[in-house]
């Protein structure tokens, strides 16, 4: 018969072994997959691969990064809902995609509802960030970087310089509301196609362009068959880098820091991808396009045909999107304010 001091100092060993098997599991590095749907190659790839190779070295080996960056886990749709299952810690996703979870999101998209880069920045730094952090959190959620895609511009077979051009004109919508509206307004001829039917349509002349990012336009292939591109910059859009907030909130302090301060911040982010575009441009010769600058003039016919769309886009999310629509007016102006100073 075992003595009492035998089972106590038996079952004490146990007591120590599980608590050192305790303290080895928490030790060991957890596991972030960060997911996106990009082009290998794009700027994207280079931001993400930098991200998660700084996010084991600042965490000190307390985080490991495992990159599904191209697609791996399928569309952006999919990797939102890998994220709500838990499978997937960190996402990059349009505001395509994110306004199907917080709908004023989508307001970005809206066509001319800005001037130009700057004041999109402004309005972006000084408002809608931090009302779309609320929003987002509200749907577990946590932004942790704007990640800039630029401008919308229009490719086609033949040169588009007013919105006369596209009357009945054969055009690929996607699935962005704000591009469908823009499109309408202007009278051209709508074929929604997913993103990878849209150079098989052009080269079977079911459609004669479309809408998308000038990145998108320089390397997916557009080119050979939609030489002209539009500068309208009728829309600029983006997306987010962000975090599943259950698994952001089990983590410690330092390691939250970690996976917010890893990514570049949002003006080195900005400097990539619109070093890019810019480099893209000023080889349009060679890369064999012609791009076309819109005068002021032409710009007010746009921005005059598409204005009843603001009414449309409020009306078609919902929610809090007047008051936010109207917050944006506000920072124009402020913004407008700041720059006569």
């Amino acid at each position: 018969m075992r003595s009492r001091g035998s089972t106590y100092r038996s079952l004490r060993t146990l007591l120590i072994f599980l608590a050192l098997w305790y303290l080895g599991q928490d030790s060991e590095a957890a596991e972030v997959v960060i997911a996106a749907f990009v082009q290998p190659g794009a700027p994207s790839t280079v931001l993400l691969t930098d991200y998660g190779k700084r996010i084991e070295e600042d965490s000190g080996g307390s985080l490991t990064s495992k990159m599904m960056i191209h697609g791996e886990v399928g569309s952006e749709e999919q990797i939102l809902s890998g994220m709500r299952r838990g499978r997937i810690q960190i996402g990059s996703l349009s505001t395509v995609v994110l306004s199907n979870v917080v709908r004023e999101i989508g307001l970005i998209g809206t066509p001319f509802l800005f001037d130009n880069l700057s004041e999109f920045d402004y309005v972006l730094d000084t408002v809608l960030l931090d009302k779309f952090a609320i929003l987002l959190e509200q749907e577990n959620l946590v932004p942790i970087q704007w990640i800039d895609l630029g401008g919308v511009n229009i490719y086609s077979k033949s040169p588009i310089l007013l919105p006369v051009d596209l009357t009945n004109f054969p055009m690929r919508a996607t699935l962005d509301e704000g591009s469908r509206l823009f499109l309408e307004a202007v009278g051209a001829d709508l074929i929604p196609l997913a993103t990878p039917e849209a150079l098989p349509a052009l080269q079977t002349g079911l459609v004669k362009g479309g809408t998308t990012i000038t990145v998108a336009y320089l390397g997916t292939g557009l080119i050979e068959e939609a030489p002209h591109l539009a500068l309208t910059n009728h829309q600029f859009i983006g997306g987010m880098l962000v975090a599943d907030k259950k698994w952001f909130d089990r983590l410690d302090l330092e390691d939250r820091v970690v996976v917010r301060s890893a990514i570049p911040d949002i003006d080195a982010v900005r400097q990539l991808f619109r070093g890019m575009v810019q480099d893209g441009l000023s080889k349009a010769e060679a890369f064999g396009f012609t791009p076309h600058h819109l005068t002021v003039e032409q710009r007010e016919v746009w921005k005059a045909s598409t204005r009843d769309t603001h009414q449309r886009m409020i009306e078609i999310l919902g929610g809090d999107s007047l008051k936010i629509y109207e917050a944006i007016q506000n920072a124009k102006n402020s913004f407008m304010q700041f720059t006569a100073d």
